[in-house]
C-alpha cells in the first residue's frame, strides 16, 4: 500500500555564529602572570580561549563570539583535560604542570604543543592546531614511553563546561548500539534521562547542545581506539575513554580528535569529517491529532571542507513490524557550516517503534564522491516499555557496532622458545580454584605458576591484576590458562599478544564459566579465531545437561587414547559450541564434546566446554571433585610440552 507524505526543503542562509566565515585570522598571546607563570590566549573569529600550562594546559576560559558568555564554570571547570584511564580524579595528568612550545604563531594558523612527564617517565603530549577561519580545534594526543620497559595506558580526554555558559538546557548525544543516547538537564535542573556510560559506542563521535541558545559542540575521535563514551550528567562533563595502548620502550602512541563549534542544529545523530547531521522525529501536531509524523533533517559540513550537491535518500521502517516507507529523495545543494534543513511528513502509526535510515551522497572538497549512512531510532509516541524484571526500560532497537581494527608494533625478532622450566600464567576468574589448575600443573611438572585475578567491579570495566604489557613479556610463558575471564579484561592488545604467542608455538587452555565463551564476549575476537570450536550465536550460552553427562574418552582421542577413566565424573552444565573441522574431541560429557583440542599456527589449544555449575548427587559426582580430575588436566599440560 502506498503511503501518503509531504516534504519540503529549507536552505540555510546565515553563517555560523552570525559572522563571516570566509576570512579572519588567528592569534596567540603570551600573558605573563608573574612568578614564571605564562598563559596562552588564542583567538580567532569563532572563539577566545585562555590556556594555563601550569594547570594541566587546560582552557581555564572559553568564550564564543556568538554569546561572549564564559563556558568554563567556577571551581573545577576547564576544557581539554586529560587523565589516564582507571585513575579517577585528580590522577596524574589533569593538573600536572606542562611545558609549551609554539610551533606556528599565525596569522593563518597557530600550533602549540603541551607536554608533561610522569613519575614513571611517560611523556604525555598534546599538539593543538587553530585556524583563523575555522571553528575546528584539531588535537593530536599521545604518549612517548621513555621508561625502561613497555607500558599499557589509556588516555581519557575530559571537558567540564556549560555549553553557551548556561547550565540549563545542556544535552549530550552519544551514538550507542541501541540508537542515539541522549541525556542532560532542563531549565529546572531536572535530569532528562540517558545513561552516563556508553559502553558500546556505534561510531567515533559525541556532541553537546544548548537548546536555549542553539550552540553546540561536536567531537570526532578515532572509533577504533574509542573504548567508552561518558558524561557525568550531574557535573556537566563531556568525556571519553581511549582504549588501552601497549607502548614499547622508546616508542610512542598517538591519536587525533577534533572539536567543532556548531550552531543551528535541533540535535545530533551523525558526525564525520565530511558532515554533521541531526534528526528529529515527532508528531506533526503536538496533540498528534493529524496522525502525521514530522521528520526534520539538519545537515551541515564538517572539518573536511564544503560538500556539494548533497542528496538524502531516506527510508523509514518499523522495528517491530514489517512496515516500510520509501521517502522522496531530498536535494540539499551545497553544505556550509550552518546546517541546511529538510523535512518529511507522512501518515504513520505513531505507536510503533520506527527507525529512519539515511544514505547521504555528495561531492567532497577534494572533488571525490562521498557516501555516508546513518540512522535515527524513534521509540514511538509512547516511548520504550518498562521491563519489570530488569527494572529498566526495554530497548527494542539494536544495531551491531562496527568492528574495531588496531595495529600494534611487533618486535622483528619475536620468537617463542620452550623454557627448560615451564612457566604458566593463570588468569583466574570467579570459582577458579574449583578447577584445581595449580594441582594439575604441578603433576605435569610445572612449578613456575603466576596467578592473575579477574575484577569486574569497577567503573573502568573488567580488568586483571596482571596482564603482560608487551609481546616479549607474553612470550616469557609456555602456557596461558583462561579460567572464567571475559575478553574485555584481556584488552585488545592482550588478545593480539596472546594470538601471536600461540601462533609462534605457545599454548592456551580455556575453561568455561559465567565470564567465558559467549558469556565472556569471545565472539569476533582473536579467541574465536584461535579456539578449535565455533561458539554459539547466543551471548548467554549456558546449557543444562539433562541427564547429567558422564565423562568418557572420545573415539577421536589422541591424548587419552587407550586411557580408561577409573572413577565416574559428571558434568551438569556446559556452554554451547561446535567442534571445528580441524579440531578433535578428547573427552565427551554424555553425548556432548567436553574437552576439545586443536592447533593454531605452531601452538596448541585446549577447551573445556563444561563449567563448575551444579552439584554432586548420589552416584553422580562432579568432575572437578574427582581425584582423577587433576591427572586428566595434567595430561593436557604434558601434551603442551611435547613435540
Amino acid at each position: 500500500m502506498r503511503k501518503q507524505y509531504r516534504w519540503i526543503v529549507v536552505a540555510a542562509t546565515c553563517a555560523l555564529m552570525g559572522m563571516n566565515s570566509n576570512g579572519g585570522e588567528v592569534s596567540v598571546t603570551e600573558i605573563d602572570k608573574g612568578g614564571g607563570v605564562v598563559h596562552l590566549r588564542i583567538q580567532n573569529e569563532f572563539f577566545d580561549a585562555e590556556f594555563a600550562p601550569e594547570n594541566g594546559a587546560q582552557a581555564i576560559s572559553f568564550k564564543t563570539r556568538h554569546s561572549t558568555n564564559e563556558w568554563v564554570f567556577p571551581g573545577y571547570g576547564g576544557l581539554f583535560k586529560e587523565n589516564f584511564v582507571g585513575q579517577g580524579f585528580p590522577g596524574e595528568l589533569p593538573l600536572a604542570k606542562r611545558t609549551y612550545k609554539l610551533l606556528e604563531k599565525g596569522p593563518e594558523k597557530v600550533v602549540v604543543e603541551f607536554q608533561t612527564t610522569t613519575k614513571d617517565n611517560i611523556v604525555v603530549f598534546r599538539i593543538m592546531t587553530f585556524a583563523g577561519n575555522s571553528p575546528v580545534v584539531r588535537v593530536k594526543l599521545g604518549m612517548l614511553n621513555q621508561s625502561s620497559q613497555s607500558i599499557v595506558r589509556g588516555l581519557w580526554p575530559k571537558w567540564d563546561m556549560y555549553i553557551s555558559g548556561i547550565r540549563e538546557q545542556n544535552f549530550y548525544y552519544r551514538p550507542d548500539h541501541h540508537g542515539i543516547n541522549m541525556s542532560g538537564w532542563d531549565e529546572k535542573k531536572q535530569y532528562m534521562g540517558g545513561e552516563d556510560f556508553i559502553r558500546f559506542p556505534y561510531a567515533g563521535w559525541t556532541a553537546a547542545l544548548n537548546k536555549q541558545t542553539g550552540e553546540g559542540v561536536v567531537w570526532l575521535m578515532d572509533y577504533h581506539w574509542l573504548k567508552w563514551l561518558y558524561n557525568c550528567n550531574s557535573a556537566w562533563t563531556i568525556e571519553w575513554f581511549c582504549d588501552y595502548a601497549a607502548v614499547p620502550k622508546t616508542e610512542k602512541w598517538e591519536t587525533e580528535y577534533d572539536m567543532i563549534l556548531v550552531k543551528g542544529y535541533p540535535d545530533f545523530c551523525h558526525g564525520s569529517s565530511n558532515v554533521i547531521a541531526g534528526m528529529v522525529m515527532e508528531p506533526a501536531k503536538p496533540d498528534a491529532s493529524s496522525g502525521e509524523l514530522l521528520i526534520t533533517h539538519a545537515v551541515g559540513r564538517s572539518m573536511a571542507g564544503d560538500v556539494k550537491k548533497v542528496k538524502l535518500q531516506a527510508k523509514l521502517r518499523g522495528v517491530d513490524t514489517k512496515e516500510n516507507y520509501d521517502l522522496p529523495i531530498l536535494e540539499l545543494g551545497d553544505l556550509v557550516w550552518e546546517p541546511r534543513k529538510a523535512t518529511h511528513t507522512l501518515k504513520v502509526n505513531m505507536d510503533q517503534r520506527l527507525v529512519c535510515e539515511v544514505r547521504l551522497t555528495g561531492t567532497g572538497a577534494d572533488g571525490k564522491e562521498i557516501s555516508e549512512e546513518y540512522a535515527y531510532y524513534w521509540a514511538g509516541i509512547k516511548g520504550e516499555k518498562f521491563d519489570l524484571l530488569a527494572g529498566t526500560t526495554a530497548t527494542t532497537y539494536y544495531r551491531k557496532p562496527p568492528k574495531k581494527i588496531k595495529q600494534y608494533a611487533k618486535p622483528k625478532d619475536l620468537a617463542y622458545y620452550r623454557k627448560a622450566e615451564p612457566r604458566l600464567l593463570e588468569l583466574s576468574g570467579m570459582f577458579h580454584h574449583i578447577y584445581r589448575i595449580p594441582e594439575a600443573a604441578t603433576q605435569a611438572g610445572v612449578h613456575e605458576i603466576t596467578a592473575s585475578y579477574f575484577n569486574n567491579i569497577s567503573f573502568a570495566g573488567s580488568s586483571l591484576s596482571y596482564m603482560p604489557s608487551s609481546f616479549e613479556e607474553m612470550f616469557e610463558y609456555d602456557v596461558v590458562v583462561l579460567n572464567n575471564v571475559d575478553a574485555a579484561c584481556l584488552t585488545d592488545f592482550g588478545l593480539e599478544a596472546l594470538r601471536e604467542f600461540v601462533r609462534a608455538g605457545g599454548n592456551i587452555i580455556v575453561l568455561g564459566g559465567m565470564y567465558a565463551f559467549g558469556c565472556g564476549g569471545y565472539q569476533e575476537t582473536a579467541l574465536a579465531e584461535m579456539l578449535p570450536v565455533t561458539l554459539g550465536e547466543r551471548a548467554f550460552d549456558f546449557k543444562q545437561l539433562n541427564p547429567p553427562g558422564m565423562l568418557k574418552v572420545a573415539k577421536t582421542a589422541k591424548l587419552f587414547d587407550g586411557v580408561k577413566l577409573k572413577t565416574p565424573m559428571y558434568c551438569f552444565w556446559r556452554q554451547e559450541m561446535k567442534v571445528k573441522p580441524d579440531g578433535w574431541v578428547e573427552l565427551m560429557a554424555g553425548d556432548n564434546p567436553f574437552l576439545i583440542c586443536g592447533r593454531y599456527g605452531k601452538g596448541k589449544v585446549a577447551v573445556i566446554s563444561g563449567n563448575v555449575c551444579g552439584e554432586s548427587a548420589k552416584g553422580k559426582p562432579a568432575f572437578w571433585e574427582s581425584s582423577e580430575w587433576p591427572e586428566s588436566m595434567a595430561r593436557v599440560f604434558r601434551w603442551f610440552f611435547t613435540d
